[in-house]
């Protein structure tokens, strides 16, 4: 016995190898006994053994499906996932994925998985649809994961049935879109201008919102019991019908009138509203009808029709009288405007002519809206809108010319022989009755469509200032009656464009430079500053251009004032003609003026002669300016006149001085051209 070996307390142990001890193979003296401690082998194969447990508790009591995927494989699904979509574990657990997601899903999800997807981020969570195992879609959101599972790649997939998600979302776009309907509804009765126009937009809409493949509203008329005034989505009868109301909707609306109750029918050929030979003529099979009644004045009936059985829901007719309260309303206030408009067509045309007024400052606009207004007025097939400029009449505004292009800009003589010379002679409405068998213009284009012709005249404060024409395919179209409301509208339609007029001149004024008509100083400082802060931030080139005339005095000390002014006008013109439109110039004060090159570099700064091929850079431009205006001879009244300019150039830097830092250098630049003897250009340069 070699010895013994004594633990003070149990431990798990393993042998790990037996030896006999030998002196000789025949005489065995012990064993030597190898131990090793298994205690940590334990404790994990324990914790594993518990991690798989709790994994195998939290994926079976999860309240999404979970599936394991390798290679598109399933591997494993939870109890709740096979559930979702009716399959046993066999049926499911060792398939391919593909064949239980959507035809039109796949192609998708196979990019989703491979990360074929190119130039979108590869998404964690999207929405895709699977298939039952009855053949129904699943809309179900997925949200996956990599992970290794038996020691490879697999996915971890997250599926969660959205399908009370997605019927909530169309519950709300539906909500939506009906009330977009009823809005639009409401809205009609305001915006519409005739019942015809109302009845037109109210049944599309009333379609719309339940879906539906016919509607109409037929209308009566206490006065005139056999007349109704039908408009329907399923056809184009929108006009006054004398006992020609197809005989299935006259049932209805005496069926529904007399009762003032609503009708409902799920299906035609079950009801006993109408004899079979009535339900034959109409292709409908589903309806239902609405009493239109306000203010307990029966207006008449909607219908609205399906051409199959259908069982309309409450929430259905509940929404269909929402919207049937609000078009009686409708019906009845587009009524009363109608009639009121029939009786007071003189003050409903002041009113037009206020909101003419009123509604906009800009000429082109004003114009535009006074030639509709002037429609609902006196109906024509055409209009132009003339305002005189030195004893001419020019087209300023058209409508209802199949050639605008001609039309527009043309100039008629006043002291021609002409209709336009007589409105304008004698400042009052002038009616042609025939215009062609009078004067022979109006038997050529564009004016060869013209019969009826009415020109009315603008005056503002007893001060003509142009006229309106109008006119009609028709001979005999214009009575006393449309000159005297033409009357009381042009008086509004000239306070109107006089007032755009003035406003625009005051723009022009506050923007331009009144002699040179450049911009003046101060709005192109605004201008140069926008332009500035954009090269500084965007680190494009920009480069300024200060000039002057030279000897400028002398100008006006021999030939007057008058032929300076003229003077400056034709170099504002030849710099401008010189310019690209990009190009920015104003006066900046006296002779001196300023022009803003943007995305123009200087090119060789401190090279005094321009580069020959540079045609982009400001040098160039500079030396295009002075050769200009050098062979450029004004005209005066008192003999022709030459002049040459100085130029100052600077480009902006990359530390991006102030605009007030750039004009300044180009000013001193322009200093120095002036000191090198004139007729030249420098260059700031900053050492």
């Amino acid at each position: 016995r070699i010895g013994s070996l004594i633990i003070s307390r149990p431990k798990n142990v393993i042998a790990k190898s037996r030896n006999p001890l030998r002196e000789n193979p025949e005489n065995i003296q012990g064993w030597l006994i190898l131990l090793r401690d298994t205690t940590e082998e334990r404790e994990l194969a324990n914790a594993l053994r518990s991690s798989e447990e709790l994994y195998r508790n939290v994926t079976e009591q999860a309240n999404d499906g979970i599936a394991i995927l390798q290679d598109f494989v399933i591997q494993y699904a939870n109890p709740q996932l096979i559930q979702l979509l009716g399959y046993s574990t066999d049926d499911f657990v060792g398939k391919d994925f593909f064949q239980y997601i959507a035809p039109d899903h796949a192609a998708y999800i196979e990019n989703i998985h491979n990360g074929q997807i190119q130039g979108e981020e590869l998404p964690s969570r999207y929405e895709t649809a699977l298939i039952h195992k009855n053949g129904r879609m699943i809309p179900v959101e997925f949200n996956i994961a990599i992970m290794n599972f038996k020691q490879k790649p697999a996915v971890l997939a997250f599926v969660r049935d959205i399908t009370k998600k997605q019927q909530a979302e169309q519950e709300l776009q539906e909500f939506a879109r009906q009330q977009r309907l009823l809005n639009e509804i409401t809205h009609s009765g305001i915006e519409a201008t005739s019942l015809s126009e109302t009845l037109s937009v109210l049944t599309s809409r009333l379609a719309d919102l339940l879906y539906a493949d016919h509607c109409s509203i037929i209308l009566v008329d206490s006065s005139q019991p056999e007349a109704t005034l039908n408009s329907s989505t399923n056809s184009e009868r929108q006009v006054l019908q004398t006992s020609q109301t197809d005989k299935f909707e006259k049932n209805i609306t005496r069926i529904v009138l007399q009762t003032g109750q609503n009708l409902v029918i799920e299906n035609l050929q079950k009801t006993p509203h109408f004899t079979k030979e009535i339900i034959q003529t109409t292709a409908l099979r589903s309806l239902i009808a609405f009493p239109l009644i306000a203010h307990e004045d029966k207006l008449g009936t909607i219908i609205i029709a399906k051409e199959r059985a259908y069982k309309f829901s409450s929430e259905e007719i509940s929404l269909v009288g929402q919207a049937v309260n609000q078009i009686s309303l409708v019906i009845l206030n587009t009524r009363l405007l109608e009639t009121a408009r029939q009786r007071a067509t003189e003050a409903e045309t002041l009113r037009q002519a206020g909101i003419a007024v009123a509604s906009t400052l800009r000429l082109d606009e004003a114009i535009d809206r006074i030639l509709i207004q002037f429609n609902r007025v006196v109906p024509y097939d055409s209009a132009t809108v003339q305002l005189l400029h030195d004893n001419e009449l020019e087209v300023v505004g058209q409508i209802g010319f199949k050639t605008s292009n001609e039309v527009m800009g043309m100039r008629f003589p006043v002291k021609t022989d002409n209709p336009n010379s007589i409105v304008v002679a004698g400042r009052k409405t002038h009616i042609l009755r025939d215009a062609p068998r009078i004067y022979t213009t109006f038997q050529q284009e564009p004016h060869n469509h013209i019969r009826g012709w009415m020109g009315v005249p603008l005056i503002v404060q007893d001060r003509l200032i142009g006229m309106m024409a109008v006119d009609s395919m028709q001979p005999d179209q214009f009575t006393s009656q449309h000159a005297r409301l033409a009357t009381a509208f042009a008086t509004q339609v000239a306070i109107a464009l006089e007032n755009a007029r003035l406003y625009e001149e005051t723009h022009h004024l506050a923007i331009f430079d009144s002699l040179t008509n450049l911009y003046n100083r101060h709005h192109f400082m605004a201008l140069a500053q926008q332009e500035f802060q954009r090269s500084c931030r965007y680190r494009h080139p920009l480069s300024i251009i200060m000039l002057d005339l030279d000897h400028f005095k002398d100008v006006n000390d021999t030939y007057g004032h008058l032929a300076g002014d003229q003077v400056l006008r034709a170099i504002a013109d030849t710099c401008q003609l010189s310019l690209r439109e990009t190009d920015i110039i104003g006066r900046y004060g006296g002779e001196e003026f300023v022009i803003l090159l943007p995305e123009t570099p200087g090119i060789m700064l401190g090279d005094p002669q321009p580069e020959e091929n540079s045609t982009t850079s400001a040098k160039y431009v500079a030396n295009r300016l002075r050769q200009a205006v050098a062979e450029h001879i004004t005209h005066t009244a008192r003999g022709d006149v030459k002049v040459t300019i100085s130029l100052g150039l600077v480009e902006l830097t990359n530390a991006c001085e102030s605009i007030e830092v750039l004009l300044d250098r180009a000013d001193t630049a322009l200093y120095n051209a002036k000191h090198k003897g004139r007729n030249q250009f420098a260059v700031w340069d900053d050492q």
